[in-house]
Parts: C-alpha cells; sequence; structure tokens
C-alpha cells in the first residue's frame, strides 16, 4: 500500500504491513525492473522466504521459448544475488 507521509492512515496501514511479504514483493519487482518488466511483457517472477532464504524463480517468455532462472539467496546479500539473476536471465536470451 502507498500512503502519504504524514496521512492520520499511516498508523493503520503500518499494522497491516507484513514485512515478510514486503520484502517478497520487492524481490520480485527488483528482478521485473532489471528485465524492463511492463504489462505487456511476458515474465514471470515468485519470490518466497523460505527457512530464513530467499527463494527467487523467474522465467521470461518469448517466441523462440523460455528462458528460467532460479536463486536461493542470503538475505545479507539478496539484492546482489537478485541482480544475478536478472544479469542471467539477459545473458540466456532474455
Amino acid at each position: 500500500m502507498v500512503c502519504r507521509a504524514g496521512s492520520p492512515h499511516l498508523p493503520i496501514l503500518r499494522e497491516l504491513d507484513d514485512a515478510r511479504t514486503r520484502r517478497e514483493v520487492e524481490a520480485e519487482r527488483r528482478v521485473l525492473k532489471g528485465l524492463g518488466g511492463g504489462c505487456s511483457v511476458p515474465i514471470g517472477v515468485w519470490a518466497r522466504v523460505v527457512d530464513g532464504s530467499m527463494v527467487v524463480k523467474a522465467v521470461v517468455s518469448s517466441e523462440n521459448g523460455e528462458v528460467r532462472a532460479e536463486r536461493t539467496l542470503n538475505p545479507d546479500a539478496c539484492e546482489e544475488g537478485l541482480d544475478e539473476l536478472v544479469e542471467e536471465l539477459i545473458r540466456e536470451g532474455a
């Protein structure tokens, strides 16, 4: 959710925030952004925190087939690992 700074609704929204879900969504969005993904690009990204690690799976489809990559990342190096996943997908033709 998005809220203006200083909004009287901010305390209520903070109660609804789930840090784990937010981290998962941020990971998915980082991969999509790195690939230039949008509504018209056939990219799928799934990220979940499992046993303290971030598991990320991604697939990019095209007329020539699919490119897939998967990573299990340490939370302390998650951004770097996500960037490496994007680089791998691009190297493989995404």
